[in-house]
């Protein structure tokens, strides 16, 4: 059956093919939930002023493969921007992964294009299509090392019983926060909501918290601009796989903390979190990321949890974690002689900055994660 490839570039059509993308999807092995149309569809909503350019592969019989962009000058990069650790591509095999890609590329060529792929998981069937040789005849491919994403794989003994599966020193901090708070707040209450359970008030509660928060980190608060919260309101109205979970002193009190996660397939991604400075004697961010853990543990289906730190470069994600994956920078620039010095600029500065990243040991594997393993690619796919 001849194969086409097909150039989405317009809200109205990809409103009409959010059913078909969404049930495609459901049957590919993709990297991660947020990979999903209902979190790349809602960003390109929140965010409208990106025009986004989404490309299929079909046949006779349907969908093979989906890959989504937005168009930011001559460049297209991977929806969801910078909001979202890492991107995938929607295919039935790597086969047509890559024949998707390669068309992607010649038609970014013939309209003076290049592709930048911020941040692509190493296990993800993007990244075994970039590096295809039939992208290399067709792109200069330069790559950066970008992060690491320490993860662990705990068994589940049943129901009530992940903090059994804990090491006695995460027992011990688990037993100290909750005797803490409780003293101070004998009312106090964990709440988890999921999906489309999440409304807009419980997310503008966590906004107003990380925004307040933000002044012991680097740079803005994400919340900062109110299109990340659309960004997210959306996610949960589509009944993306999100997990919002909050510790209140009091029922229906201020959250003293909460964490922002995606939950599917047995595994646990943690995504953002903040907690009130004001509470920091009493470690709430800490008894709230065992109680989101503890939440997930009893909903597996396997016996089994694996949980993702996904990037970043926090001490405590090392000494959570057993294992990791690399996430790369990728650019793919198409073969034209207008091109070239585009690929001498790429391919200078990317072999410093992959040179200095290697030196700093938390992202080389050094001091700080020298007891991680690589994990499997099986389990990050």
């Amino acid at each position: 059956m001849p194969r086409s490839v097909y150039r989405i570039d317009d809200h109205t059509m990809m409103a009409e093919k959010r059913a078909e993308w969404t049930a495609f999807s459901k049957g590919c092995s993709l990297a991660a939930p947020f990979c999903h149309p209902g979190v790349w569809m809602s960003w390109l909503e929140a965010f409208a002023e990106y025009e986004p350019v989404i490309f299929e592969l079909r046949d006779g019989s349907g969908l093979l493969a989906l890959l989504p962009f937005y168009l930011e000058g001559t460049t297209l990069r991977p929806a969801t921007g910078p909001h979202i650790d890492y991107q995938d591509i929607a295919a039935v095999s790597d086969e047509a992964a890559v024949e998707l890609l390669v068309a992607v590329i010649q038609d970014a060529a013939g309209r003076g294009l290049m592709l930048t792929f911020d941040k692509v998981a190493e296990h993800s069937r993007l990244r075994v299509a970039i590096g295809d040789a039939r992208v290399a005849e067709l792109a200069s491919v330069q790559r950066r090392y970008w992060s690491l994403c320490p993860s662990a794989l705990v068994e589940v003994h049943g129901p009530g019983r992940f903090l059994a599966s804990l090491s006695s020193n995460r027992r011990r901090d688990y037993t100290v926060a909750s005797r803490r708070i409780k003293e101070a707040f004998p009312d106090h209450v964990v709440e988890h909501r999921f999906g489309s359970e999440i409304d807009s008030a419980l997310l503008h509660e966590a906004a107003q918290l990380h925004r307040e928060n933000q002044y012991r980190r680097e740079g803005e608060s994400v919340f900062s601009d109110s299109r990340f919260t659309g960004f997210l309101e959306k996610q949960a109205a589509a009944d993306a796989p999100v997990l919002l979970s909050m510790i209140r002193a009091r029922p229906g009190g201020e959250p003293m903390a909460f964490n922002l996660g995606y939950f599917a397939e047995d595994t646990y991604f943690y995504y953002i979190t903040s907690y009130d400075g004001a509470f920091v004697s009493l470690s709430p961010g800490k008894r709230l990321f065992i109680e989101t853990l503890s939440y997930c543990a009893d909903r597996v289906e396997h016996g089994r949890l694996r949980y993702d730190l996904l990037s970043g470069e926090e001490n405590y994600k090392s000494r959570w974690a057993t294992t990791f994956y690399e996430v790369e920078r990728i650019q793919v620039i198409p073969k034209r002689l207008c091109n070239l010095p585009r690929v001498a600029a790429y391919s200078a500065l990317y072999t410093l900055k992959s040179a200095k990243n290697r030196l700093l040991k938390w992202k080389a594997g050094g001091e700080r994660v020298a007891g991680l393993q690589h994990e499997p690619p099986v389990l990050a796919r």
